[in-house]
């Protein structure tokens, strides 16, 4: 196959890279509990692969997409007027 018929073939395009962040976020209250779930609400309602445990939550899809995310999540918890940390580890390829 030529390079421009390889190019043009569908089924020779690679996949869209793979895009995601885990994140944990650190109120400094006795009431974390209600800071966080407060912050990672409707996360499963905006179409991104979400996946939360104990300890962090699992944000997948378009960077663009994965960043308003985070973004968004963090301001919810600090809009609570608590100190708060955000940790973060992304992931691309």
């Amino acid at each position: 196959m030529t390079e421009l018929a390889q190019e043009s073939d569908p089924t020779s395009c690679p996949a869209q890279p793979f895009f995601g962040a885990r994140f944990s976020l650190y109120p400094m209250t006795d009431r974390f509990i209600p800071v966080i779930l407060d912050a990672i609400r409707g996360l499963r309602e905006t179409g991104l692969d979400v996946e939360s445990d104990d300890i962090s939550t699992f944000v997948g899809g378009p960077p663009d997409r994965v960043f308003v995310t985070l973004e968004r999540a963090f301001a919810r918890a600090a809009g609570s007027g608590e100190h708060v940390v955000m940790a973060a580890q992304f992931s691309f390829g």
